[in-house]
């Protein structure tokens, strides 16, 4: 019936040929600089979500401080004694757009000042002691030493269409400013 040795043809075999996975391999360098990117996208859009938070913070501190420094020094507000604790509280506040901006980014130097400021976040018990312990996780973990790397820029510029939006912090973040709002549109009120 058959002319040669070979068996009749199959067509529900699986294919016997090696088919080479080109997404787990990227040949050129190119390919492999997407593929870091690709892999630490989701940790470098919370580590500039974090500097988001700072700049927040860091900027209505700044601003409550200077608040009180002007009543402080105008007379309408009593307590010149406690100028020092002010001005110390707007030196965190500075400290904190400082990281903010190193943060958003990506600015190796930020590691140590935010790692301190989030240090200084842990003794805010209990939820203020989690987030911050979040925090540090972002900056020192193995994915945020390449976030921060030099090599890293270089993945950045080479691989602009690779992007990310978080959106959940992008609510969070939308959810936190309507609350401080409200909260000084109240305090004005009073």
């Amino acid at each position: 019936m058959y002319d040669n040795d070979d068996p009749p043809l199959n067509p529900y075999a699986p294919p016997e040929a090696e088919v080479e996975d080109l997404q787990a391999a990227p040949t050129s360098e190119l390919g492999r600089a997407e593929a870091i990117r690709r892999e630490h996208i989701r940790h470098e859009g919370s580590i500039k979500t974090l500097g988001c938070l700072h700049f927040f913070g860091g900027g209505f501190t700044v601003l409550g401080g200077m608040f009180v420094v002007v009543g402080i020094s105008s007379g309408r507000t009593r307590g010149a004694e406690g100028i020092g604790a002010v001005l110390g509280v707007v030196a965190v506040g500075l400290a904190l757009l400082t990281s903010g901006y190193g943060l958003r980014t990506l600015k190796p130097w930020t590691r140590v000042l935010s790692s301190i400021l989030c240090g200084l976040g842990l003794f805010s018990f209990p939820f203020g002691t989690l987030f911050n312990a979040y925090f540090l996780w972002l900056i020192l973990s193995a994915k945020g030493t390449t976030v921060f790397s030099e090599d890293y820029k270089y993945i950045v510029t080479a691989t602009p269409h690779v992007k990310y939006v978080p959106w959940v912090a992008i609510v969070f973040l939308g959810l936190l400013v309507f609350v401080i709002l409200a909260g000084v549109i109240a305090a004005m009120a009073l």
